[in-house]
């Protein structure tokens, strides 16, 4: 049985692990996991993105400890690389990525929350890497690009939680919800997403990422390229004279 559940529809494309009771992953699973993504990436129909867990214990509660324990130096370099390699293209996907954090992220589910675009949390999520616990490494880079420093050093010198509302008062989520209102309000978010333009919203995307590590002026220079190549696209005048045109007819 497969620890990914794929759905289509609307131009949303909503991915759910499913390994129960707490949605831990084993490197077969991640490797799942990376393959469903990779599976809608050039999707047409697909113009956004909702990754969650099943049920209500965990969004994705990291690595199963089984698999951890038996890890040897050998065995940990080829492991881990899937792990980056999912992370890499969740934070480098071609459309935007909500996730939907339903419960406790842990480990690897913090760096998949954080390589995510945008994050919803349900009231019982935290946030919490307890990779020095249990003897591996992981995650401090994603989280240290929400967090304070000081902040981010505590949560990885101690494997304590940090509360989806403290997440929320750092940035680190953008908007805490009751559980049941959770994967409607990731969905409309979605929706609302996919029914943009979709060359501008990837070009968007691409901007994004790719001025994050540029300085304030390549940056800007960076997007206003990006503005240029749109304008090639004879969709994008049209969508700016619609646009033109209901805001007249207000």
């Amino acid at each position: 049985m497969s620890a990914i559940n794929t759905e289509v529809g609307d131009g949303v494309a909503t991915l759910t692990l499913d390994r129960p009771p707490v949605n831990a992953v084993r490197f077969e699973d991640l490797t799942e996991m990376l393959e469903a993504f990779r599976s809608v990436q050039d999707r047409d129909d697909v113009r956004a993105v909702v990754f969650t867990g099943s049920g209500d214990r965990a969004f994705v509660a990291g690595t199963d400890l089984n698999e951890l324990a038996s890890l040897t130096a050998e065995t940990a370099a080829e492991s881990v690389m899937i792990v980056q390699d999912l992370v890499n293209l969740i934070y480098s996907f071609p459309v935007p990525v909500i996730s939907a954090v339903n419960g406790p992220a842990l480990g690897s589910g913090v760096a998949i929350a954080c390589a995510s675009d945008i994050r919803i949390a349900s009231t019982k999520a935290s946030f919490i890497l307890p990779e020095v616990n249990i003897g591996v490494m992981g995650g401090s880079a994603h989280v240290a690009r929400f967090l304070p420093q000081g902040r981010a050093r505590w949560m990885m010198y101690t494997g304590e939680p940090v509360s989806c509302e403290e997440a929320y008062r750092f940035g680190m989520v953008d908007k805490v919800v009751e559980p049941a209102d959770l994967m409607a309000e990731a969905r409309a978010l979605a929706l609302t997403i996919a029914s943009k333009y979709p060359p501008a919203i990837r070009l968007a995307k691409a901007g994004l990422n790719g001025s994050e590590w540029l300085d304030l002026r390549d940056g800007y220079a960076y997007e206003c390229e990006l503005t240029v190549e749109l304008r090639r696209d004879p969709g994008s005048a049209e969508v700016s004279r619609a646009f033109l045109e209901s805001r007249t007819k207000r």
